[in-house]
């Protein structure tokens, strides 16, 4: 099976990284291959440089455990890509984007509430295209792993948080082809989400 592993760009690597590479790297000494999306739109506060090196750190931790991978991309690389790709995906982010209320997209983002009261106001102001990432992420991931399925007749897995689980339920309704495994949450004193 395929492995996507959809990875928020920060500022470096987090511990969070550090443990979703683990349960990677189980799956690829299976033979399952891994396809890594590095989520850059709307990242307009960090530099080209800054997503190279991103991208660098997060490479030199996969080779530090020893875990191969397919493919690593920034998410803005598909919506530059071929005619028909862009025209697949789009119409993926037409079809998730007509089914979504923008409250539960809220919902989604603030991790369902979990998150400090800080954390959410910063969410609160993001710019338009950093707000819908988690769209433009699923519809490539939806792409993906429909893509495989269509070629290998293989499912594909992301690996991400538990505190997504709501809304990666919400793209596993759109297509029988893909699942999911999750980390648990790290929780502060505060039970607010690390």
């Amino acid at each position: 099976g395929k492995i996507i592993w959809p990875v928020v760009l920060q500022d470096r690597p987090t511990i969070i990284h550090k443990a979703q590479i683990e349960t990677i790297r189980i799956l690829v000494s299976n033979k399952w291959e891994l396809h890594i999306i590095i989520a850059d739109c709307g990242s307009n506060t960090l530099t080209y440089a800054q997503k190279v090196s991103f991208k660098s750190e997060l490479l030199r931790q996969l080779m530090k455990r020893k875990v191969s991978f397919s493919d690593i991309n920034f998410l803005s690389d598909y919506y530059s890509s071929s005619p028909s790709i862009g025209a697949d995906i789009l119409q993926k982010f037409t079809g998730i984007s007509s089914s979504l209320k923008t409250k539960d997209l809220m919902r989604y983002s603030i991790k369902e509430g979990s998150y400090s009261p800080e954390k959410i106001n910063k969410i609160e102001e993001r710019n338009a295209l950093k707000f819908i990432q988690p769209l433009l992420t699923w519809s490539v991931i939806l792409h993906i792993s429909e893509s495989y399925n269509r070629d290998f007749n293989k499912k594909s897995i992301v690996i991400a948080g538990q505190d997504e689980l709501n809304q990666w339920k919400f793209i596993f309704n759109k297509s029988s082809f893909i699942g999911g495994l999750f980390n648990p949450k790290l929780m502060n004193d505060e039970n607010h989400i690390v």
